[in-house]
């Protein structure tokens, strides 16, 4: 989520969707799991409220790659870089990243291909090296 606002709004609305369905829960996975999944999916249903969208993208648009010398950046850096990203890529970067999806559940949870998952997430991680990138060059000037 963009803020925290938004966040603890979307995590309000999973754990009511935990308790209202918590007879459901069938064992297959640790309760932790299922209601991670509840919680993710209470995330996204959010941003797509909010009329996110996830742009195919084509997979011969030129990749340009930077290089960054030393990574001597901070986590207060990358959170801003994070904050920076479209939606959808930083909903994809999370998604795999952080939460450890694979693209074919991101592809799934998102109603998107895999072979779209895995170029959002290739350009997430290109425009977090340019934002982190540009956060070191203004902090060193």
């Amino acid at each position: 989520m963009n803020n925290d606002m938004d966040a603890e709004d979307a995590l309000q609305l999973a754990f009511i969707k935990v308790f209202k369905n918590i007879k459901q829960y069938e064992y297959k996975a640790t309760p932790g799991a299922w209601i991670k999944r509840i919680v993710v999916n209470s995330c996204l249903d959010q941003l797509k409220k909010k009329k996110i969208h996830f742009e195919e993208i084509n997979d011969r648009t030129e990749v340009i790659e930077l290089e960054i010398s030393e990574p001597n950046y901070t986590m207060d850096m990358v959170k801003r870089a994070l904050n920076r990203l479209a939606p959808g890529y930083r909903s994809v970067f999370n998604l795999y990243a952080i939460e450890g999806y694979d693209h074919k559940e991101i592809a799934e949870i998102l109603q998107t291909s895999e072979a779209n998952s895995k170029s959002q997430y290739s350009r997430a991680k290109q425009h977090l090296k340019k934002f982190i990138l540009e956060s070191t060059t203004h902090e060193a000037g």
